[in-house]
């Protein structure tokens, strides 16, 4: 699985816990740096959900969605 799909689920699943381990178990970020980027991701994440609406967000929801129904298959 690519970086960003596992990274995308992890979000769509409202993980935090495990996108911090993920994002530290790679051993390029301190555990307080991936606890910060696991919840810059979440955040912004939902705001993209919540945006939907928004041209521009049609697009990175797509892209999202796209990623999702790989992992799914």
């Amino acid at each position: 699985m690519s970086y960003m799909k596992e990274i995308s689920q992890y979000c769509e699943d409202e993980d935090i816990e495990g996108l911090t381990e993920f994002l530290y178990s790679n051993g390029e970020n301190n555990k307080s740096t991936a606890i910060n980027m696991a919840a810059g991701f979440i955040i912004a994440h939902k705001e993209m959900r919540n945006r939907h609406e928004d041209e521009a967000y049609k697009v990175l929801n797509n892209i999202h969605d796209k990623l999702q129904k790989e992992e799914e298959e």
